[in-house]
């Protein structure tokens, strides 16, 4: 199984001033959008494959996930359609810290709902919805914290491993404090080091896993496809 960790392009909140709020779930900004295009057209051409891939393969992605989070969805969209891939809603491949605001009144990082079956329905008709997500939405609690971060992608690391041996190729829409938790889990290295993966927006790592349990990285934060100007780094994370 080759794994294709992909980082959701631009939002609102990697792109706010110092003194605009957070949003809990921020859409795409308009270079987000052009990234996620970008990054379609990349996929399409099968640039991310190796040569032999590239060569043998049918399909340039054989199943595609994303979070539940509208960047990740908007994100999946032009790679879906330019694809024709149907995208997986997969709800813990959202952020660490999940949906969350701070109440200026309460002094809590309070928890927000998150978009609601129907509405992903009518936005995104061709995705495939996880029955976790409700007519109310899908989060139900405040911020989450690190150590439930570690436990939910350890279960999604373990439910990948349960593919290793496939021949296939697997790509998630997902975000940057994501990728570097499942990167540390990966390679064994302790949480508390504070040791971060820098992870563009629609940055591409790339994982191959073999037999015997070996892991091979083929390459990390792949964001070459981009033009100078989209190359957005994660927030405070660049050299």
């Amino acid at each position: 199984m080759n794994l294709f960790l992909i980082r959701h392009g631009e939002s609102e909140n990697n792109a706010r001033g110092i003194n605009q709020s957070r949003k809990a779930d921020p859409n795409l900004t308009s270079n987000g959008l052009r990234q996620s295009y970008a990054l379609a057209e990349f996929l399409k051409k099968g640039d991310h494959l190796s040569n032999s891939e590239s060569f043998t393969l049918n399909v340039n992605l054989d199943e595609l996930y994303c979070s539940a989070m509208k960047r990740s969805l908007q994100t999946a969209l032009p790679v879906s359609e330019t694809l024709d891939i149907k995208p997986e809603i997969w709800v813990d491949l959202h952020e660490v810290g999940g949906l969350y605001f701070f109440n200026e009144y309460t002094q809590i990082e309070q928890g927000y709902l998150g978009l609601n079956r129907g509405q992903i329905k009518n936005i995104y008709p061709n995705y495939s919805i996880e029955n976790t997500i409700t007519d109310k939405g899908w989060w139900f609690k405040n911020k989450e914290i690190l150590a439930e971060s570690n436990e939910r992608i350890e279960s999604v690391k373990n439910k990948l491993l349960e593919k290793a041996n496939q021949n296939t190729c697997i790509g998630l829409i997902t975000h940057g404090g994501f990728i570097s938790v499942f990167l540390s889990l990966i390679m064994s290295l302790n949480q508390k080091s504070q040791v971060v993966f820098q992870s563009h927006n629609c940055g591409i790592t790339c994982l191959s896993f073999r037999e015997k349990n070996q892991i091979i990285v083929q390459y990390i934060n792949n964001h070459c496809f981009l033009p100078k100007h989209l190359r957005v780094c994660r927030p405070n994370c660049d050299i």
